[in-house]
């Protein structure tokens, strides 16, 4: 995927590639598709700012598979840790205010995997590949694109069927905020959400630049 964006940054996301964006008081940034042979899919996560960072300087990180750590566990589940720390290990995507964890678990065939949340956090997983059944759910498995959500915080128990199960375990901090959102813009009230798109509409949307640097 070739992107590019009002920084300057420009490049290509590979295979297994994050781009960590912090869109901020503005940035405006477009991602096509690179010529390539076979399907392509990606994942797209939005973190809500609190209140008092919406209008932070936009910033722009790109990180290939590399940088991220796996930890094998007991029971051969494989964890790659995007954010957050896992069994002692610390993703590379860090100073995030809601302090996520985000997961990315592969679980062999009748294998289990285990995860405490902290106590009030919001916690989903959405399934890549595979089925898999999560304790305290329905007892239908979730399967390739569906999305579990839970209850807040506790112990995550997930449970791979009869072949391997790969899913995302995200978790964070609630805001307890009021949310404006249009499109791709999100605010606090619909004051500063029609001031943004006013600005947007205006040309005036984008108040930090950079020269274009090359990944």
């Amino acid at each position: 995927m070739e992107h590019g964006d009002t920084l300057g940054n420009a490049g290509v996301i590979g295979s297994g590639d994050v781009q960590w964006m912090n869109s901020g008081s503005g940035i405006i940034h477009q991602e096509m598709p690179k010529r390539t042979e076979g399907p392509m899919s990606g994942f797209q996560l939005w973190v809500n700012l609190p209140a008092r960072e919406k209008m932070s300087v936009p910033a722009y990180r790109g990180l290939t598979r590399a940088d991220f750590p796996e930890v094998m566990t007991d029971e051969g589940s494989r964890v790659k840790v995007v954010a957050g720390t896992y069994r002692g290990t610390e993703g590379p995507v860090k100073g995030i205010s809601v302090d996520p964890t985000y997961l990315d678990i592969t679980v062999p065939a009748k294998a289990t995997f285990e995860l405490d949340i902290p106590s009030g956090y919001t916690v989903f997983a959405h399934a890549v590949s595979g089925a898999t059944r999560f304790d305290g759910r329905d007892p239908d498995p979730v399967t390739v694109g569906e999305t579990a959500l839970f209850g807040p915080g506790g112990r995550i128990r997930a449970s791979a069927l009869e072949g391997e199960a790969r899913f995302l375990l995200v978790s964070g901090r609630p805001l307890h905020e009021p949310v404006a959102w249009y499109g791709p813009i999100v605010m606090n009230t619909q004051a500063q959400l029609l001031e943004a798109v006013r600005e947007l509409r205006g040309g005036d949307f984008i108040k930090h630049r950079r020269p274009i640097v090359e990944e």
